[in-house]
């Protein structure tokens, strides 16, 4: 498999992914900009210092100088593009995948490249199409000027908030900013570590939460946050330690950035459709975007909406932000909900809810293509959104078909207003989607 994937560079480190891989990414990735300068950022994943300067040595011999802003959450890396107006900026990352895994994000200003800009950065390495000449590195702390920055944007206190950082880089910038703003935290696996002693640095894996709801109930926290490997994620609990759901936190942003500024919000495919009913009774204009960061990115900027949401947990605050995927900002922006509002389970159990369907069925990358073609006209007469597989709308419900991008996998979702119509719906859709994938 290629770690050339459709929103970012990523693969087995020593295998897929090699020093000289990554070399001739940063030439490449600085032929491609005409960068004459970049921001370069690591997480805490072992390889990441030996690939940041592989991608450092990279840039540099094309003639493109390289800041090295060090051990950083992947959100500093885009503010460092954002605060000092520089066009490159790329990250050593694997985000949340497990810890033989790395990576790299590679950025033009504010939006991430993906699809077909990765492909022209493959293309150039084929070609060996680099320009050559000699940059220089300069170090730059980064780190503290986000810190500042962010702390000047709240000013609630008091609450007592657990952090669980899954040994990720998350809390080395929402710990300080939670104390200087005071109030009382909690700090679990802290610590940078990338053997990730404890797991997967994934929040969406329920069993990795389950030491942050004991500790949300055992010290009668207000909220509880858990952030991915590199914090450009994160997820919620409540004070009586249940997690939110992507929908249930994406309804919050909304009704509150809404409520402050109306306008456009941008929200993935495979999002519910209690998120669009939520958009539209708060008075903004819901826009549906193909699944990934890059494209909910892309539509965001292209629209000028105040905010986007991704159902796995990234959240793109254009209303008084800059408008990337930053977990340590939602922290902070669910954490003064909180402190203007109240108990966090009191605000969760007044949103509406439905009953949720889900499952992944294997399919061989060479037949997903004819099974999307397939479902589009078997559910040609339900009208359905057809930009990223097909997504159907009704009044007790939705559901939604897509191919990941990632893996062998084409992916069913959905709601309904009632248990049986869920079970009875999901039963149906897997039988098509399994013969589709029989007959072809």
């Amino acid at each position: 498999m290629s770690v050339f994937r459709a929103y970012d560079v990523r693969g087995v480190y020593g295998k897929e992914l090699t020093e000289k891989l990554v070399e001739d990414i940063g030439r490449a990735y600085a032929t491609y900009l005409n960068a004459d300068t970049a921001f370069v950022g690591m997480d805490g994943r072992l390889s990441s210092p030996l690939l940041k300067n592989a991608f450092i040595k990279g840039l540099n011999d094309t003639g493109c100088d390289a800041i090295d802003i060090g051990l950083v959450p992947t959100p500093v890396l885009y503010f460092s593009a954002a605060f000092y107006n520089k066009i490159a900026a790329a990250m050593i990352t694997a985000s949340h995948n497990p810890k033989e895994y790395n990576g790299v994000k590679l950025c033009r200003g504010l939006r991430t490249l993906g699809g077909e800009e990765l492909k022209k950065i493959e293309r150039i390495i084929k070609e060996n199409a680099f320009r050559i000449g000699a940059g220089k590195i300069e170090k730059k702390e980064v780190l503290p000027d986000y810190i500042d920055y962010l702390s000047s944007k709240f000013e609630f206190e008091g609450l007592k908030i657990v952090i669980d950082a899954m040994n990720g880089v998350g809390a080395l910038a929402l710990e300080p900013i939670l104390k200087r703003l005071g109030n009382d935290v909690i700090v679990l696996n802290g610590e940078p570590d990338g053997n990730f002693p404890k797991g997967d640095p994934n929040p969406d894996i329920e069993e990795r939460l389950s030491e942050l709801k004991e500790t949300v109930i055992r010290e009668n926290a207000d909220i509880g946050v858990a952030t991915d490997g590199d914090a450009d994620r994160v997820v919620f609990v409540d004070d009586k330690g249940r997690i939110l759901s992507g929908t249930q936190s994406s309804m919050l942003f909304i009704k509150d950035v809404l409520a402050k500024q109306k306008g456009k919000v941008v929200f993935d495919i495979m999002a519910s459709e209690l998120i669009r009913k939520t958009i539209e009774s708060s008075g903004g204009v819901a826009m549906i975007s193909p699944t990934g960061h890059t494209n909910i990115r892309r539509i965001l900027f292209d629209y000028n909406a105040v905010f986007a949401a991704e159902a796995s947990g990234h959240y793109f605050f254009h209303d008084d932000y800059f408008g990337y995927d930053d977990g340590i900002y939602a922290a902070l922006r669910m954490a003064e909900i909180v402190a203007m509002k109240g108990s966090l389970s009191k605000l969760v159990s007044e949103l509406p809810s439905w009953y949720p369907i889900k499952a992944n069925i294997h399919c061989p990358e060479e037949k997903k293509e004819m099974v999307v073609v397939k479902l589009k006209q078997i559910y040609n007469d339900w009208n359905p959104i057809t930009i990223d597989g097909v997504r159907v709308s009704g009044k007790g419900g939705w559901f939604a078909i897509r191919p990941s991008n990632t893996e062998d996998t084409i992916r069913i979702k959905g709601e309904f207003d009632s248990k049986e119509s869920a079970e009875k719906m999901l039963s149906e859709l897997k039988a098509v989607v399994e013969k589709l994938i029989k007959e072809n």
